[in-house]
């Protein structure tokens, strides 16, 4: 039967590693949060102002009902 010697100074340097991959896996996890926030600072879902339209408004007027063959015309008319 082989002895299998464990050497204590290889673990403290590995676990120093994964401490150390850890703080920087949560620092960068922050710093992209930060970049993400700076980027984009305003609510997404906020109302249109003005004659502005969502994209997912109704396109016609009337009865509410959008074909899906009008959407996709509509689409391919005017390239939005």
């Amino acid at each position: 039967m082989q002895l299998v010697i464990i050497s204590l100074k290889a673990w403290r340097r590995r676990i120093r590693y994964m401490i150390l991959f850890i703080v920087l896996v949560y620092f960068i996890f922050h710093v992209t949060q930060l970049i993400y926030e700076w980027l984009d600072p305003f609510d997404s879902e906020d109302k249109p102002s003005g004659h502005a339209v969502k994209v997912f408004e109704q396109l016609h007027e009337g009865d509410g009902r959008v074909i899906f063959k009008d959407r996709l015309l509509f689409f391919f008319w005017y390239g939005e």
